[in-house]
Parts: C-alpha cells; sequence; structure tokens
C-alpha cells in the first residue's frame, strides 16, 4: 500500500489556483509548489498514452516505507537528522524506493500516486533512451539528418555528442530568476512555451538555427538544455513521428506505464520542451528507472532498449570523465555519459537529475532504484543534493546491510556542503 497523508491531493494547493499560477512565474517559489503537479493548467500540453495492459509495479507496506524514513542519519559534517526530514527538508513531493524489482518504500509528502509530477531534466535522459531505440547510428552528424542545422552552431555535431553535452554551439544554461532575464536559456523557455515571449520570438526550431558556433564538437563538455531540444528534433525528422507517439511507442507502451504522461507543448506543432517538459507519476518513473536496471528489459522481461546501449552509460564515463571534471569539478558526479549522471568510482551507479531536486538513482550493483520528485525552493542547490545522497546512502545501506561508508555515493570532498 502506497503510504501518503490523508490530505495530500489537498496540500498540493496550498491556497493557490490556477488563476494565481501565471504563465510568467509557475517556476518560480513558491508557485512552483503547485504548478509542478498541475502542469496542464499552466501551459499547454499533450498526452502520452498509458499502455493498454500496465505491468503491475506492486506496492509495499505502510511499516517498510516508515522504517526506511526513520532510519538516523549521522553525518560525518556534524549535523544528525533522518531520511524523513531530510525528504523534507529537500522539498520531496513523492519517494520510491525499489530493491530486486520490488517497491520497499513509497511515500507521498504531497499529492498521490496519479499526480503527474513535471520531471525537469530527467526528461533529457528519457529522450536519450528514445535516440538510443529509435536511431541506428548515434554517431551520424545532425545535419545529415537535418539539413537545416547546417550552417548552424550544430553542425559538425553528432547525436551522441548532443547526448553528452560535447555539441559545438554557444548556449548558456542559467537557472536563478537574476540571471534569465535576456539570457539564452529566456529565450528558449520563450521559444519553448514555458514563458511568455518578450516580443514575437522564433519558434524553438528556428531557435536553435540561429545558435552561434561555441566550440569544436566533442572537445569540450558544457551542459545545453538546447541540446535535447535538438535530439527531439532528430528524432521526429528520421521516425516521421511526433514525440508524444514515440514515448508511447519505444518506453510508455513497453514499459506498462500506468498512467499517461503529459509533454508541455513547445508551440502549434505540438513540439515538447524536451530538455525538461515530460510529466509523469512517480510509479511510471520508477518502471524507467527499473528497466535501466534490467539493462533496457521491462518489468515483464520484453526488450525495451537496446542492452549494450544501457550497459555503455557507464562504460562511456570512463572517457568523459577528464572533459568533465575539468567543466564543472563537482564532488557529486564523476562523469556525464548518453544523458545521464555517474556517481561512484567504484561501483555502477548512474542518475537521472533535473532541478529543483528531482532524482532517478539506478544503483545497478545492489539492485536499488529511487525516485524523488520535488518541488525544492532552489532550482540548483549543492546542500540539498549533499544531504539528499547521504539520506540515499543510508537508504541503500539500510537495505543491504552494509556499513554506509560501503555505499558512498559521491566521489569528491563535500565538506562544503552541510
Amino acid at each position: 500500500m502506497a503510504s501518503q497523508d490523508n490530505n495530500a491531493d489537498d496540500n498540493r494547493n496550498e491556497g493557490l489556483t490556477p488563476q494565481t499560477v501565471l504563465h510568467a512565474t509557475w517556476q518560480l517559489w513558491p508557485t512552483l509548489r503547485w504548478s509542478f503537479m498541475h502542469m496542464d493548467k499552466v501551459v499547454p500540453t499533450t498526452v502520452v498514452l498509458a499502455a493498454p495492459e500496465p505491468i503491475p509495479l506492486g506496492c509495499t507496506s505502510a511499516d517498510s516505507t516508515e522504517t526506511l524514513l526513520r532510519v538516523p542519519i549521522r553525518s560525518d559534517y556534524d549535523w544528525d537528522t533522518t531520511v524523513y526530514d531530510v525528504m523534507e527538508q529537500t522539498g520531496t513531493d513523492s519517494l520510491i524506493v525499489m530493491h530486486e524489482g520490488r517497491v520497499v518504500a513509497e511515500k507521498y509528502f504531497r499529492g498521490t500516486e496519479n499526480t503527474p509530477h513535471i520531471v525537469q531534466s530527467v526528461s533529457k535522459s528519457m529522450f536519450a533512451c528514445l535516440a538510443a531505440e529509435v536511431l541506428p547510428d548515434l554517431e551520424q552528424s545532425v545535419e545529415s539528418i537535418i539539413p537545416e542545422l547546417a550552417g548552424s552552431g550544430y553542425a559538425g555535431t553528432t547525436v551522441q555528442q548532443l547526448m553528452d553535452m560535447t555539441a559545438g554551439a554557444a548556449f548558456e544554461e542559467t537557472y536563478t530568476e537574476d540571471a534569465l532575464s535576456g539570457s539564452d536559456m529566456m529565450a528558449l523557455c520563450e521559444a519553448g512555451g514555458w514563458h511568455p515571449p518578450r516580443n514575437e520570438g522564433p519558434s524553438l526550431y528556428t531557435f536553435l538555427q540561429q545558435l552561434p558556433k561555441g566550440h569544436p564538437p566533442g572537445s569540450a563538455w558544457c551542459y545545453q538544455s538546447s541540446n535535447t531540444e535538438v535530439l527531439q528534433w532528430v528524432l521526429e525528422v528520421y521516425s516521421g513521428k511526433p514525440v508524444d507517439q514515440l514515448m508511447h511507442d519505444v518506453l510508455w507502451g513497453p514499459l506498462g506505464c500506468e498512467h499517461p504522461a503529459l509533454l508541455t507543448c513547445a508551440d502549434n506543432q505540438k513540439r515538447t520542451m524536451a530538455s525538461g517538459g515530460v510529466c509523469a507519476t512517480a510509479r511510471d518513473v520508477a518502471r524507467w528507472g527499473q528497466m535501466l536496471l534490467e539493462k533496457g528489459r521491462a518489468g515483464n522481461g520484453i526488450p525495451c532498449l537496446p542492452e549494450a546501449w544501457v550497459t555503455s552509460i557507464l562504460k562511456g564515463a570512463d572517457m568523459k570523465q577528464n572533459m568533465f571534471q575539468a567543466a564543472t569539478g563537482m564532488p557529486f558526479f564523476r562523469s556525464y555519459s548518453s544523458g545521464f549522471w555517474i556517481t561512484s568510482e567504484k561501483d555502477p551507479i548512474f542518475c537521472a537529475v533535473g532541478i529543483h531536486s528531482q532524482i532517478v538513482l539506478i544503483d545497478v550493483k545492489r539492485a536499488i532504484v529511487v525516485v524523488k520528485l520535488s518541488t525544492a525552493k532552489e532550482p540548483c542547490d549543492c546542500n540539498d543534493m549533499y544531504q539528499t545522497f547521504e539520506a540515499f546512502e543510508h537508504i541503500i545501506a539500510t537495505i543491504v546491510g552494509l556499513p554506509v561508508d560501503n555505499c558512498r555515493l559521491h566521489t569528491g570532498d563535500c565538506a562544503g556542503y552541510r
């Protein structure tokens, strides 16, 4: 049985109504506490159909969930708390933990198991999965599929480089409210339907064609949401299908998802904001995470993605580690590969991550999947990330019966984050 507060669905509103959620402010605190779980009330959306015959995910007991939530966290950095407290402090709306294919914890702090939640940049990882299944050659250049990009900053960039964040276009990723004004990210949000345009701006794909060259493709790591928008364009042109149909045919249908997903619409062509516009229930996101743990096989054993590609996510991380570290120096992750963040040096662990604390963690060695969908106050908060990873480490250690030091996720010195 899913563990949830009796008034969880009502708590999603927190005094807000659709009339108070303005197109220009839905990504800002505190409005996002409502909007992230009501995206169909904020912007136009299109539907990804659920599976005609959902594959059972199973449920857990309230006692099992409570046991994991009450695990004490005794940090090396002078703070003691519990998993539950960390989840509350980092704005968690839903938490699902799976071990060996079974749900061992499921908690809805706000919303319910039926609530579609925007997953932000976890969408990038999902679109990488679409590319792995749909495109036969990930090393082909984008302009070989989309001739319109031949004179753009993406000329010479391969599909794999789009997913690795080593494309050649110039695009600066910013999230803070002060930095957004007049930025590349704001222009993308306007073209992608996430923010009302200041004037008659370009369509999404015209905007991508106008981005200039930044550096030679493959020469530097630079996290750019625009890359996933190009990937969407490539998928549409190559397959001849809209992305809502592709998402159903490749993921939602074969995974046996029990609820429809939503895609925020970018323009009147019903394109989505591929870099962040997927909205899904936590249970369906858990199905997707479990499929990745099972090397591309859905819950019924049917192949969903190429096994060789799923295993290449971790293998590819080693080759890209130096480039990634030179660009970021992030202590939580050691590399980035095919749309996923790679954590531990010693253990096969990878994550899909979105702003405001959306995290899907796949621990291959210990057969654990953790899904955390959230409405954290800040887009990117290193303290929240550190505390979340500490909580995940204690969850994993409790499940497998090992000391926490044997289950560390981060690879660098996190002493500054506490």
